[in-house]
């Protein structure tokens, strides 16, 4: 599946659940809905943290109060599978072409010296 598609149809999940009903268009408050959009972003990066910190990175399965029917997938891959899914949603509510963003920040990075500056992991 191309990054294009993913966006796409994780943009349309998020809008028939409701998370862009009250997105403005205009206006200060489209900021803030697109600086609390990072935060959640940054939310699931956090939860990934928190699964490195429980020292597994296993991925296993809970069932929420009253889903008897459904297991929620958790773990480390799984938050950042969420983190990739806020993002392409955010990019597409956005009319951010990702795909193409990302191809041309990869070729640039090609050119970079190797750890560019010195930076560690």
């Amino acid at each position: 599946m191309e990054l294009r598609d993913l966006q796409e149809k994780a943009h349309v999940l998020a809008k028939l659940k409701g998370w862009w009903d009250d997105f403005p268009d205009t206006g200060p408050e489209r900021w803030t809905h697109i600086n609390s959009r990072l935060m959640t972003i940054i939310t699931e990066l956090a939860e990934a943290s928190e699964e490195v910190a429980s020292g597994s990175l296993k991925q296993y399965y809970e069932v929420p109060e009253g889903r008897d029917e459904v297991a929620k997938p958790c773990g480390f891959g799984i938050e950042l599978a969420d983190t990739i899914i806020r993002i392409v949603d955010l990019a597409e509510g956005l009319r951010i072409d990702i795909q193409s963003l990302v191809e041309e920040k990869m070729a640039y990075n090609k050119t970079r010296p190797y750890r560019h500056g010195g930076k560690t992991v």
